[in-house]
């Protein structure tokens, strides 16, 4: 708006017929409306100062009126009314003035609480984000902790009970994790193998004891045999004697 008003005075010092008083009234009259449509934008996106915003834009209105008022006279050659009208000018810029100062003040104020407010929010949020992001990862932790001990660890400690109790004899007990297809059924299965084979020994030393006994057995069976046949051979000799 004061840059609007600078080129309406410079305007007014200029010649009615020179290229430079069309120019700077044109100027005037381009910054004047970008400077009302920048104030009405305000009106828009703050609700708070819409009361204040149109006031000024009513004063800016009547600036306008004025100067577009004064620039006719001046092209006419209208000198008293040139000097009635700037009198007029200069009173609705002493006017405006305030309004501006004033609104600018509070505007600061609303752009500084605002600045605060946002950065708040967004310390608020990097903070509420990061205390989600570390119990995602805790709770990620803990689920993978949880998982690994139910299926892994805990198999392992199993397979690991069973061995040392095959080591110590025990071939009867079930082996755990067999029909699982990962490294651990592998390893299951290779426990497996040493059970099977652990009762195949045994089986065959059984086998062998069996054998043992029934061979000490016919022997005996034999001895005995020949003790009776020998008792019955000496009988017949001896009563073929006495005969």
């Amino acid at each position: 708006t004061w840059t609007a008003t600078t080129w309406l005075t410079r305007a007014l010092a200029q010649n009615p017929a020179s290229p430079a008083f069309k120019d700077f009234s044109e100027r005037f009259t381009k910054e004047l409306a970008g400077a009302r449509g920048r104030l009405a934008q305000v009106a828009d996106l703050v609700p708070s100062r819409r009361e204040a915003m149109n006031e000024i834009l009513v004063l800016v209105d009547n600036l306008k009126s004025i100067g577009d008022q004064v620039l006719k006279a001046h092209a006419e050659g209208n000198s008293a009314e040139v000097e009635k009208l700037s009198a007029m000018l200069d009173k609705a810029v002493i006017d405006l003035s305030p309004k501006f100062g004033a609104n600018n003040v509070v505007m600061a104020e609303a752009l500084t609480k605002g600045g605060e407010e946002l950065s708040n929010s967004v310390s608020q949020t990097i903070l509420y984000t990061t205390c989600a992001l570390l119990a995602g990862i805790a709770i990620a932790i803990a689920t993978s902790l949880a998982i690994a001990q139910k299926g892994i660890t805990a198999p392992m400690a199993r397979l690991r009970e069973r061995m040392a109790s095959l080591a110590a004899g025990d071939v009867r007990s079930d082996i755990d994790g067999l029909v699982r297809k990962d490294e651990i059924g592998q390893m299951a299965e290779a426990v497996a193998v040493f059970r099977d084979n652990a009762l195949e020994r045994a089986r065959l030393e059984l086998q062998a004891d069996e054998n043992r006994s029934l061979s000490e057995k016919e022997r005996v069976e034999r001895e005995e045999q020949r003790a009776r046949e020998s008792s019955e051979v000496k009988f017949a000799v001896e009563n073929l004697a006495k005969g």
